[in-house]
């Protein structure tokens, strides 16, 4: 998947009303010992760093929104802050960037960051704050292949959908979610 990327949004539409952290982007499929160890990391039990300091052979980007909210801790993958909502301590840990669902509110990578054409690992803990409308958490528009990860009010699912070049839409959906609890 190679194209623009959009945190908060789905091509302009369906804008992120929650607050997310810890956004992780590996350019392989994680194991599922290496999941747990991230949902581990969040919780505060943790021992392996190597998933947390860019220096597994995956780790493409990671935006943690302590500091510049900008900033690619492991990477150069920067991106535009189109938000005026600021960031939260609410968070799982660090600090929390803030969306407010409204136009106009997400942050972008004009570059791609993700240029898989096999398998890829998307990790972050998002808060919904409204699920009365359907929320984007993050996006991605490729010349072949698109990806995105969003809250659909109409299903009351959490869906990652990956729409290929084919028309085939393989599609993942979670059980059903609540408004201000974290969920990774």
């Amino acid at each position: 998947i190679t194209g623009p990327l959009a945190i908060g949004s789905s091509d302009g539409v369906d804008w992120l009303d929650a607050s997310a952290c810890d956004f992780r982007f590996y350019d392989r499929a994680l194991s599922s010992s290496e999941v747990q160890t991230l949902y581990e990391w969040g919780s505060g039990d943790y021992t392996d760093q190597s998933l947390h300091d860019g220096t597994d052979s995956g780790a493409v980007s990671r935006y943690t929104f302590d500091g510049d909210v900008r900033t690619d801790s492991w990477g150069s993958n920067t991106l535009t802050d189109n938000t005026s909502s600021g960031t939260t301590t609410d968070a799982v840990r660090g600090v929390a960037k803030k969306f407010e669902g409204t136009d106009d509110e997400n942050l972008n990578a004009e570059e791609s960051i993700i240029n898989s054409e096999t398998s890829i690992t998307i990790s972050t803990w998002v808060k919904f704050n409204d699920l009365s409308s359907d929320n984007a958490i993050i996006s991605q528009k490729g010349d072949k292949n698109t990806f995105t990860l969003w809250w659909l009010d109409a299903t009351m699912n959490l869906r990652f959908r990956v729409k290929e070049s084919s028309g085939d839409t393989p599609e993942v959906t979670t059980s059903k979610i609540r408004e201000g609890v974290w969920y990774n």
